[in-house]
């Protein structure tokens, strides 16, 4: 395949991945073979660029007249430079078949056409082409072009979208503006040798692993090898279970959405694992403290993950029983309590305690259990001891009061022993500038149903996190952060919302602070990029069998990283000018 021809398609794949066709294109899959590797789809280019072009008006007014302009450059990516006799109003379809005996795969195109002829034509020399229905089918492998022809007869299976076990992928397939279906099982069948020769490179590393191992005292590098062994195998059987991944990127004036759909051969190892996941709504989200630039949000079996946990224990300090007995004590004390979902936000702020803030709140039966846990926890950290650095840990019941009810505190405070040591210097640095002089506290309140703790901030994040929790706080479940929440599933395993720019103006004006920027920047400046509070968003959730993952950015993320990239140019310009 010629090289230019080659790096289009790889840029246009890499934008997407996955799913199966849909029956509203019935007829373009009877010409694609059921073991085709990946199928890619750009829904009706006119249309499309059209969107991208509004969506680049959106960020920067002025700018989509260069997306519309350069829109006819698409044709170098599906080898027809002019657009002869291509439809630019129906959809586009490129197959993409792997070997393991060719290092090259092997390209089709399946393009709608106005005029078949002239897109023979339009294709020169080495090109071999078929039309079926509306379609050219064209590519530059004969034997590729041979066996189209005998799934067009009907001689060879073709893909087929409205299998009972395809057709939630192919829904997502047709939702977006440019889909990718990927056959994962062709492909992990394909090259089953590759990833037997894999696995046993991987064993021999872990095998090899402890003897490389720096000496760490109270870890056993032995059992941590054999622990990590447990975990790669299991993730290399999750891979042979692998059977379709579909990814649809879809663009509007709103902003650009990526949803991804992994599917796994039924009654396996992945399967049982999702359908035993407990996925939940996340309410306590939205009842947050309100502006952060992050909250996270998860749900899972917290029973299994202790039960793990107890094994990974047992291996990793063999020798220390005491040590061993105390933490699968604790761990499995956490197994019995029921556990609801986590969630989190973090925020910069100013203070002696550092700049991260930080809140959290876990719902659980019974937080006073969790209580005497936890301290026996932190006790237990401070007995481990790792080179080169001396941790303290000081705990104080009730230390504080907050109306009828009183927060824990747990203070941690680290220094590094290697006086000199540029790298222990710069560690140094870093902890004390994101907890404070004091170390990182933590403040815990144990209500009735939940533990609400913060870190950074004083006490006065914790009487907002406490307010907000309650509704109390007009900051709490912003607009923007629940338009965020909107945008996802129900109920999901994994929940995360970013402020992008706000988060980078906020390191921005830190690292302005402690002057660490090769251009001085002052603080009003930062202030009149104005930048609206909006929320990238990010999901995961398991249902029966798969996992749905969805990216959600909408056009004021964009538009805030425009004014960010703007700002800046505008320093470097009147820095040169100085």
């Amino acid at each position: 395949m010629k090289p230019l021809r080659w790096l289009s398609l790889s840029l246009l794949t890499l934008v997407l991945v996955q799913n199966p066709l849909h029956a509203a294109d019935k007829k373009v899959t009877d010409a694609i073979p059921a073991d085709v590797s990946v199928l890619v789809r750009l829904k009706a280019p006119k249309a499309t660029t059209e969107k991208v072009a509004s969506f680049v008006d959106m960020v920067q007014p002025g700018f989509g007249g260069q997306v519309r302009q350069n829109a006819p450059a698409i044709g170098l990516a599906i080898s027809n430079p002019t657009l002869a006799g291509v439809d630019m109003t129906g959809d586009w379809y490129i197959a993409v078949f792997l070997s393991a005996e060719d290092p090259e795969p092997t390209v089709a195109f399946l393009i709608p056409a106005t005029d078949a002829k002239a897109m023979k034509d339009g294709l020169g020399d080495g090109m071999h082409f078929v039309k079926h229905d509306k379609w050219g089918v064209y590519s530059e492998d004969e034997e590729t072009i041979a066996t189209i022809k005998t799934v067009i007869s009907g001689k060879t299976e073709h893909l087929d979208p409205d299998h009972a076990d395809a057709k939630a992928a192919a829904v997502l397939f047709d939702q977006g503006d440019l889909s990718v279906y990927v056959n994962l099982a062709q492909i992990v069948d394909e090259y089953k040798d590759q990833i037997t020769q894999a696995k046993e490179h991987l064993s021999q590393l872990l095998e090899n692993a402890p003897a490389q191992a720096p000496d760490i005292p109270g870890l056993n590098p032995q059992a941590l090898a054999k622990a990590a062994g447990k975990v790669i195998e299991q993730a290399l059987a999750v891979v042979d279970e692998s059977e379709t991944l579909i990814v649809a990127l879809s663009v509007s004036k709103q902003g650009i959405v990526i949803e991804e759909y992994v599917q796994f051969a039924k009654d396996g190892i992945a399967d049982k694992f999702l359908k035993s996941s407990q996925t939940s709504a996340m309410p306590t989200l939205t009842s947050l403290p309100g502006k952060q630039a992050m909250y996270f949000g998860i749900s899972c079996d917290l029973a299994s993950f202790a039960k793990w946990g107890t094994e990974l224990i047992e291996m990793a300090y063999a020798g220390d029983d005491k040590m061993v007995k105390e933490i699968k004590t604790a761990i499995a004390d956490i197994g019995k309590l029921k556990f609801g979902p986590a969630v989190s936000s973090i925020g910069i702020g100013e203070g002696a305690e550092g700049v991260l803030r930080g809140a959290t709140v876990v719902e659980v039966s019974d937080p006073q259990k969790l209580r005497t846990i936890g301290r026996k926890m932190s006790e237990m950290s401070g007995a481990i001891k790792t080179p080169g650095v001396k941790q303290t840990i000081e705990y104080k019941a009730d230390a504080e009061k907050y109306g009828a009810n009183s927060a824990d505190l747990t203070t941690v405070k680290q220094e590094f022993e290697a006086a000199g040591d540029p790298g222990a210097e710069i560690a140094l640095r870093f902890v004390k500038l994101m907890y404070g002089e004091n170390g990182m506290t933590t403040r815990s309140v144990y209500l009735k149903d939940r533990v609400i703790s913060t870190v950074g901030g004083g006490k006065e994040e914790m009487t907002a996190a406490l307010a907000a929790s309650k509704g109390g706080s007009s900051e709490s479940g912003s607009k923007a952060l629940q338009a965020a929440r909107g945008q996802h599933g129900s109920k999901t395993n994994l929940l995360a919302f970013v402020d992008l720019p706000n988060l980078i103006v906020g390191a921005i004006r830190v690292a302005a602070d402690g002057g660490v920027l090769p251009i001085p920047i002052e603080k009003t400046a930062l202030e009149g990029l104005q930048i609206e509070e909006s929320y990238l968003g990010f999901s995961v959730g398991a249902e029966p069998g798969a996992v749905r993952i969805k990216t959600n950015i909408p056009t004021e993320q964009v538009k805030g990283l425009a004014k960010i990239g703007m700002f800046f140019v505008a320093l470097q310009m009147q820095a040169r000018q100085n």
